[in-house]
């Protein structure tokens, strides 16, 4: 595969799976971390989330820097921001 047609694989297949597939990740082992009671696991899925930030820097090229910033449409506290799972977590295990 070129790197042209790598990047548009990404683009336009893997990343918008990888916006649903980190937080499913995610939420599961939250819910391990429901179940067991430790905090383990929700450090885990916080490694997972910001895998998913990390996805998104990537994604974000010229000339689409910051195209999934927040905005007046996509707002932080918003369930569809990309970026929700990662901040309502990050709320979480920062108290």
């Amino acid at each position: 595969m070129t790197e042209e047609q790598a990047r548009f694989f990404y683009d336009n297949a893997m990343y918008g799976m990888l916006i649903d597939f980190r937080p499913t990740q995610a939420a599961v082992l939250a819910w391990e971390a429901a179940e067991s009671g430790s905090e383990v696991p929700l450090l885990k899925a916080m490694d997972k989330l910001e895998l998913l930030e990390q996805e998104t820097l990537k994604a974000e090229f010229y000339p689409f820097e910051n195209w999934y910033r927040e905005t007046w449409i996509r707002r932080r506290p918003r369930f569809y921001n990309i970026h929700y799972s990662y901040h309502k977590l990050r709320a979480y295990l920062e108290r």
